[in-house]
């Protein structure tokens, strides 16, 4: 079997999912045959998961560490240990072939960006098709109908970024699934993923790091996502503790957007971003005082409308706020 993309390392962690993996043996095989490196990152798996992937890849380059389980933690090892140019994360049952592979190549070089994100096909455990799961990137494409690919960085994924990935939505992110995406090795190894947050730690990578990558997004459908139940995320982090660390980088990002806001962005989604900022900043703060236990309200929306006003540059304000002009005592804040 000829080796495809000797500059693909394809991670795989593992942890107990034999029973997801087998019935694609081939696909698996056709998979970890073309690309030039595969390393198995396993939780001392019980039900045979290792023994069964090593017996259909046996003579292929493939590396097995094991460590315990954490799943972000299970990432980093494996990206660490690549040598690749380019890696693709392979998570239980989720595969793509080499067609898709090739494709998420051409457009990563051809771009040069970190990362190249596809649109997954969505399917049940037992391989069914299943209808889309509402993602940001399913969404960007339903919203830019004709297009195929979509390419942002700076100002524009932050913005993308602070619509997608919210603490109540914290599991939704532009990253989308692993599994049609295609990461260039040295982003990844100078940016790891979060293992703090449980089994959202690519979302939250994602909102953390919008300011310093570039992302190009492929309305083709690239890969399959399998909807399934996860034990492999590690240790229980408490819902508050990780809504905190959410509530925190997506204001941190926020100050950054309002900081180097330029005129990237259409007036359309400028006016899009800032009334969904409105709306979460108020969830938030909600969030925040009842976390805290404190005994303030939250401030007025008024008030708070014009403090973020007054960050955003004035020739970008006719564009962010056109239904909320100040008029009378209110225009001297203006």
């Amino acid at each position: 079997m000829s080796i495809l993309f000797p500059e693909i390392s394809v991670v795989m962690p593992t942890l107990n999912c034999r029973y997801l993996i087998e019935s694609q043996e081939e696909a698996i095989r056709s998979l970890c045959g073309a690309v030039g490196e595969i390393v198995i990152v396993d939780s001392f798996s019980e039900d045979g998961t290792v023994e069964f992937l090593e017996s259909i890849l046996d003579g292929l380059p493939v590396r097995v560490i094991r460590r315990p389980r954490g799943l972000y933690a299970s990432w980093n090892t494996g990206i660490a240990n690549c040598d690749g140019e380019w890696i693709h994360v392979a998570t239980a049952g989720d595969l793509i072939d080499g067609r898709e592979l090739r494709y998420l190549l051409e457009i990563a070089k051809s771009r040069g960006t970190d990362v190249v994100a596809g649109t997954p096909r969505f399917v049940n455990t037992e391989n069914e098709a299943i209808d889309d799961r509402l993602w940001p990137i399913v969404e960007l494409f339903n919203r830019r109908v004709g297009e195929e690919l979509v390419q942002m960085s700076g100002t524009e994924l932050v913005a993308f970024s602070l619509v997608s990935c919210r603490p109540y939505r914290r599991t939704q992110s532009w990253l989308g699934s692993s599994a049609s995406n295609l990461y260039k090795a040295s982003c990844l190894k100078k940016l790891p993923f979060p293992t703090s947050v449980g089994p959202s730690g690519d979302a939250l990578w994602a909102l953390v790091n919008s300011a310093t990558v570039s992302a190009t997004f492929c309305g083709r459908r690239c890969g399959r996502f399998v909807v399934h139940e996860s034990d492999s995320s590690g240790p229980s982090v408490r819902d508050e503790d990780v809504s905190l660390i959410y509530s925190n980088a997506w204001v941190e990002a926020r100050d950054w957007l309002l900081r180097n806001l330029d005129e990237k962005i259409s007036g359309v989604e400028l006016r899009f971003l800032f009334e969904e900022m409105l709306e979460d900043q108020i969830m938030f703060a909600e969030k925040i005082l009842r976390l805290r236990r404190r005994r303030k309200e939250v401030a007025d929306l008024k008030a708070y409308l014009h403090e973020v006003r007054q960050r955003i540059p004035r020739r970008l304000r006719r564009f962010v706020f056109p239904k909320f002009e100040p008029s009378g005592e209110d225009s001297k804040l203006g």
